[in-house]
């Protein structure tokens, strides 16, 4: 899927053996609007969200930028779609 300005993210579908995951990255703010869930299980919430956004901040004043990874296992078909950057699961 693309990346476009007005989602600020893109997402590709990888095959790792018999699996098959969307992996997306963007903006931080745009990630967290698809990720329902931490790596580590932890539930996307606005305290999460605003933790995040603090490093953010501080990395960006460092100089850094400072773009989110999400992902999710899907399944197989001819196309993918921006519909499909749903249900990620933030992996930083």
């Amino acid at each position: 899927v693309p990346y476009d300005f007005a989602r600020k993210r893109l997402s590709v579908v990888v095959r790792t053996g018999d699996r098959l995951a969307m992996i997306g990255k963007g903006s931080v703010d745009s990630m967290l609007d698809v990720c329902v869930r931490t790596a580590r299980g932890r539930t996307i919430d606005d305290a999460f969200r605003s933790e995040v956004r603090a490093r953010v901040v501080a990395w960006s004043a460092e100089g850094f930028r400072v773009l989110a990874v999400g992902s999710r296992d899907i399944d197989e078909r001819p196309s993918y779609r921006r519909e499909d950057e749903r249900d990620l699961t933030f992996q930083g």
